[in-house]
């Protein structure tokens, strides 16, 4: 029914049929946002009933089909022409198809976010305001045109060695995720990356030895490093950690998980670290901490410690009497420690 000319129906019925139709079909989110613009003053109604962004959401959530991706672009598209900008709500896309987005990313003004799974496309608009890109498979061609991007996700993305000239030009970025991924020439795009502040590795698929060293090299302005090791492949020697650990000023958070042979220097290096605040080395079954008491660890900022491993009561009573900003802590502790743990003010460990 076309009542673009003659608003016959008045408010209470339009709110009587909204009603029933949210209340009965919750997928009809494209027929309500279709039906508010059939008329502008049908607008303010329907929308005291729904949300455009709950629309908009549940579309680029919870569908990969080009037919309903066309018919949402002509929707916004004559929301923009009558003047109400719905796709102004857009701030991001959640996509899994293949059909070009560009004119969608041309309407959206304030959209800064991209989530892209098995896609292998390009795409043909200024990509200028997109700060935030999550790559899950696939092989997007337009990484090299996100000039301003920040916050980079990337997830079991094969042959990504081809992705590296295009990431190398990604000197914006500040925090990256690499999930099942081998970091094979991954050096070269960290060289670029002075601005790295949170870097986390998930399950690599092959060593990163390189891109470590990179790291501890390159990226000064690093707060924050998370490791989590594979079963698959691991570096077997992670003194890899060391430089990092050494010449990162700023590094606050270091976290190591599932990672084998964390050797004796690398957490006496870290304990020592002037700008550490939160340590955490968990479920790596070599890790070792021996001879702190010969360690001067005075200018220790720690606050979060967890160790998973033994630590020797004379260690123990050292690391208690130096780190003093130490407020939580958790360890493997015998019996004795744990008054130990309760002297220093730890709560009741027994």
């Amino acid at each position: 029914m076309d009542n673009r000319q003659n608003n016959i129906l008045p408010p209470e019925i339009l709110m009587d049929i909204f009603r029933y139709i949210v209340h009965n079909d919750r997928n009809c989110f494209l027929d309500i946002f279709s039906a508010s613009l059939v008329c502008k003053s049908w607008y303010w109604w329907a929308r005291s009933l729904f949300d455009a962004t709950e629309v908009i959401t549940h579309f680029f959530n919870h569908t990969n089909e080009s037919r309903n991706y066309t018919r949402i672009y002509k929707l916004l598209d004559e929301s923009h022409r009558l003047g109400i900008r719905d796709a102004d709500v857009i701030t991001g896309i959640h996509i899994d198809t293949h059909t070009d987005i560009s004119n969608i990313i041309e309407l959206a003004r304030n959209m800064t976010s991209l989530n892209l799974r098995n896609i292998d496309l390009d795409i043909h608009a200024d990509l200028s305001k997109i700060t935030r890109v999550s790559i899950n498979r696939g092989y997007p061609k337009f990484i090299a045109k996100l000039e301003n991007v920040e916050e980079l996700y990337i997830k079991r993305v094969c042959g990504v060695a081809r992705m590296v000239p295009a990431l190398e030009q990604l000197t914006k970025i500040k925090c990256a995720t690499f999930h099942s991924l081998k970091f094979m020439q991954f050096e070269r795009c960290i060289t670029q990356w002075s601005e790295l502040r949170s870097l986390h590795i998930v399950r690599p698929r092959d060593g990163c030895r390189a891109m470590m060293a990179a790291v501890g090299t390159c990226c000064a302005a690093l707060e924050e490093l998370v490791y989590s090791g594979s079963k698959v492949w691991d570096d077997q020697d992670n003194t890899m950690f060391l430089p990092i650990v050494q010449k990162c000023a700023n590094l606050k958070k270091l976290t190591i998980t599932h990672a084998s042979n964390v050797t004796n220097m690398l957490v006496l290096a870290a304990l020592q670290s002037r700008s550490l605040e939160n340590l955490c080395i968990d479920a790596c079954p070599d890790a070792t901490i021996d001879g702190a008491l010969e360690v001067d660890l005075s200018k220790c900022r720690i606050h979060t410690l967890k160790l998973d491993m033994d630590i020797d009561t004379i260690d123990l009573v050292h690391i208690l009497g130096q780190c003093v900003h130490i407020c939580h802590i958790e360890f493997c502790h015998t019996a004795g420690q744990s008054e130990i743990l309760t002297e220093f003010g730890f709560g009741d460990f027994r």
